[in-house]
């Protein structure tokens, strides 16, 4: 009866090994950079009491994309706006719709020959499980539109938004991931 155990629990444990359990959707993983998103308005008097307004534009939110450990390569078809609050009051206008978006993210897994244009087979014996190559290839402007509220109020104005990402996966499954929260925002300077 022993013996029987353990060539069970050796069978068991060979055909386990070298095989992967492979999964049915996209893993992926949404990385935000607002750091630069923030517009600046600027308002100087002259020496004669005449104002100025000088605008410094923001930057654009920085949206990265990687692949979890495991996960399938997947395609980023576009994104919907699903919540947009400026100065704590929510858009009515919802959900707005971007498509046309073609960004490939490789696969959660790591191999010799991998790069930001080909997966590695989940199924080659090089392969492991690892983060994928992280893409960059995406910027939203969410403050700039804000400058012109600034200088009605004279004052700052803050945005949160959300965002659902969708696309399909190398198998055409349809996936989405969202984000929620994402910051910037329009400062009024007096000087």
């Amino acid at each position: 009866m022993k013996k029987w155990m353990i060539m069970m629990g050796a069978a068991a444990l060979l055909s386990s090994c070298g095989s992967y359990q492979l999964q049915t959707v996209a893993d992926i993983g949404v990385g935000i950079d607002n750091s630069g998103a923030t517009a600046t308005v600027t308002e100087s008097t002259d020496d004669k009491g005449v104002r100025s307004l000088s605008v410094t534009p923001a930057q654009p939110v920085k949206i990265s994309f990687q692949a979890r450990p495991g996960s399938q390569g997947a395609y980023i078809e576009g994104y919907k706006i699903t919540g947009d609050i400026i100065n704590g009051v929510e858009s009515s206008d919802l959900p707005k719709t971007v498509q046309g978006l073609n960004i490939f993210v490789p696969s959660g897994y790591t191999c010799p020959k991998q790069d930001t244009l080909q997966s590695c087979a989940p199924t080659d014996k090089d392969s492991f499980p690892a983060n994928g190559v992280e893409i960059n290839k995406l910027g939203i402007d969410i403050a700039n539109g804000l400058t012109g509220l600034a200088i009605a109020k004279r004052g700052n104005v803050f945005r949160r938004v959300s965002f659902t990402f969708y696309g399909r996966t190398a198998n055409y499954d349809k996936f989405e991931v969202s984000v929620t929260n994402v910051e910037g925002s329009a400062q009024y300077v007096i000087r």
